[in-house]
């Protein structure tokens, strides 16, 4: 019992790491190309553009410059499902790092994940729950075929699209309490 307890920490922690570098690559791969856009020349203009703009802005950017500044060699892409398919995967992965995940339980260890939001109207709205890790998995799964966003192929991109985002909503979906303000 002790050791299917640590492959579940294991797995959990491997999980929110293949989250965080996937996502990485996606946000790093959207930098490089709106640089080659741009026509810009230096290595670092990736790191550049990086640094200056939100994940939101270089898509925004990137789908605004794409259709007119393509080089003739890129494939066309559908720009409404690129969009859609960067912004899903940033709110993927910002479940995931902008929880608390935390162990419960005296005899058998239970992961749990735990995200606090003051956006509500009620005030404090907490949402607390058991981790699925099996939806961390398949997350990860999704995104980094996501990562591939750049190729035109526009069926599998909606397809793990709305896979990342029935994933999103189940992570997200656990038992919530408000506290009054």
């Amino acid at each position: 019992m002790y050791n299917d307890e640590l492959i579940k920490t294991d797995k959990l922690k491997i999980a929110i790491g293949d989250t965080v570098i996937s996502f990485q690559f996606i946000e790093n791969d959207l930098a490089y190309f709106i640089g080659k856009l741009l026509m810009l020349k230096e290595d670092k203009d990736v790191y550049r553009i990086s640094a200056a703009m939100s994940f939101k802005q270089k898509v925004d950017f990137f789908c605004e410059i794409y259709p007119t500044r393509r080089w003739k060699d890129w494939p066309e892409m559908n720009i409404k499902a690129v969009k859609n398919s960067l912004v899903a995967a940033e709110e993927f992965r910002n479940s995931v790092v902008h929880s608390f995940w935390y162990v419960s339980g005296k005899r058998k260890i239970v992961w749990m994940r735990s995200k606090g939001s003051l956006r509500s109207k009620a005030g404090l709205n907490h949402v607390d729950g058991i981790a699925d890790i099996r939806a961390l998995e398949q997350g990860v799964e999704a995104l980094k075929k996501i990562g591939d966003w750049y190729l035109g192929k526009t069926e599998e991109l909606i397809t793990e699209t709305t896979k990342i985002k029935k994933l999103t909503k189940k992570l997200t979906r656990q038992v919530k309490f408000s506290a009054e303000r």
